[in-house]
């Protein structure tokens, strides 16, 4: 008797299982759409930050969004955003326009940086990578007034 009752519950668990269906619905594997990414200003110095905007929708829900930066093409220096977090399956569509901003870089810097959304059911998509180079400001250089 001792033996049924330690089987008892993993039998039930199996059948629990089992029962289950197998195929998982179309929210499992569905991302996010984007719209238009923006950022700004479109020509970066060294003194500037740098903000990004999107549309962002999903049929099944957003649960957050968040900017992944890299450097001069090497992924190791790749830095992430705080995430933005949004109501879940009740909120389909969102502009992300983040507090967060990509910080100043030195000049002639290389930004690559992209959007990331996951949905409630744990799809994470992305926006194609976009990229920047950063000039040296006008600031550094002297300043010329006209002779009258």
């Amino acid at each position: 008797m001792r033996i049924m009752k330690k089987l008892l519950l993993p039998v039930v668990a199996l059948f629990a299982l089992a029962s289950c269906n197998e195929k998982l619905g179309p929210e499992y594997s569905t991302g996010a759409q984007f719209g238009e990414l923006t950022f700004t200003p479109t020509a970066v110095t060294d003194l500037d930050a740098v903000s990004v905007k999107v549309a962002i929708t999903s049929q099944y829900g957003l649960n957050s969004a968040w900017i992944v930066y890299y450097l001069n093409d090497d992924l190791a220096t790749a830095k992430a955003t705080k995430q933005t977090f949004y109501r879940g399956e009740s909120q389909t569509s969102a502009v992300y326009e983040p507090h967060d901003i990509i910080p100043k870089q030195d000049a002639e810097t290389k930004v690559s940086f992209q959007v990331a959304v996951e949905t409630p059911y744990n799809v994470i998509s992305a926006t194609q990578v976009f990229e920047y180079t950063v000039t040296e400001s006008a600031a550094d250089e002297p300043v010329v007034t006209p002779e009258e």
